[in-house]
């Protein structure tokens, strides 16, 4: 049998239950796919089937942070709308150069664990890590962190005669890079506030979060408000990464709070749990344990959010200049 995602030959492909299978692919990690998906896979729109490279990503990213193995359903590779609405909430997509040359930095770094150490790196077999169609793509990127003087690249001749194969080394400028990478946007000036659209809460954000503004010099984005071109959920993430922290008011039980509080942390972005006295047993018992502010009316939720921040995210910023 060959990966559906990315048709390299495995070893094997044991089912997982009566109508999924688990892949253990060397180049896509691990990963569930329905086998009904599999089928579609043979006749998909190729807009899909050209953007299935995504979808090895986000499965070797979830193999090497040792998350749960992204699962591929009939429903996500049926139709191109669906594939590209749906595929964000499995994971986080770098899109741009820089971002895609981060996710290789990562890696590369994370091998030796330490500066000075050379590595081999098999572009053939590793592209998807930095989200790429192919080892050629790859290689670019690892142009890129070479020229930009990150890492030094050497090819490496194999017996095998594998294509694409370099003992790399991370700079001291890289690791310099690297450390950056691990801490949040401490010069933006943005709050990201994810909570429920409805109706019913739009007093909460104006006369709880909004006014909060001018005691603590952040700007309070709710997505609502914002004009933009493209799709919402590419938007969500952008605006998210963007922030300094995030501020999830969980009052309305909305789980596109919870999966945008995920994501920020998963980040390393800080997230203030917010949520009203009175419905605070309705919380999702995964983050119970986190400390939230209980307000009781607005009043109460400007005077405690003001507090929160300038206790913890200004106080941080101050800290670490």
């Amino acid at each position: 049998m060959h990966c559906p995602l990315c048709e390299l030959e495995l070893a094997g492909a044991p089912p997982f239950d009566a109508t999924r299978v688990l892949i253990a692919c060397e180049r896509c990690g691990r990963y569930i796919i329905e086998q009904l998906a599999i089928l579609s896979l043979n006749r998909c729109h190729s807009g899909v089937r050209d953007a299935l490279y995504l979808l090895s990503g986000l499965a070797r990213q979830a193999t090497e942070n040792g998350q749960p193995e992204i699962e591929i359903t009939r429903e996500l590779v049926g139709d191109e709308r669906t594939f590209h609405s749906k595929i964000a909430a499995l994971g986080s997509l770098p899109a741009s150069v820089e971002s895609r040359a981060d996710a290789l930095l990562r890696y590369i770094g994370r091998e030796p664990g330490r500066p000075g150490v050379k590595v081999q790196f098999h572009a053939a077999r590793d592209y998807p890590i930095a989200f790429c169609k192919d080892k050629d793509e790859c290689s670019f990127y690892l142009g890129h962190l070479r020229d930009t003087a990150l890492i030094t690249t050497l090819p490496v001749q194999t017996t095998q005669n594998e294509a694409a194969v370099y003992s790399v080394c991370v700079t001291p400028a890289g690791w310099k890079r690297l450390e950056t990478l691990k801490t949040p946007n401490i010069e933006s000036k943005q709050a990201f506030v994810a909570m429920s659209f409805a109706k019913g809460f739009d007093d909460v954000f104006a006369k709880g979060i909004a006014p909060v503004e001018g005691m603590t010099g952040f700007t309070m984005l709710r997505m609502d408000g914002r004009q933009f071109n493209g799709k919402i959920c590419d938007q969500i993430i952008l605006e998210i990464r963007r922030s300094r922290f995030l501020i999830a008011e969980v009052s309305g039980q909305n789980r596109g709070v919870y999966y945008e509080a995920g994501f920020a942390m998963g980040l390393g972005i800080p997230v203030i749990w917010c949520c009203t006295k009175s419905k605070v047993e309705k919380c999702h018992f995964d983050t119970r344990q986190f400390n939230h502010i209980l307000w009781v009316d607005h009043a109460d939720l400007k005077q405690q959010l003001t507090n929160r921040i300038l206790a913890t995210i200004v106080k941080q910023r101050e800290d670490e200049r």
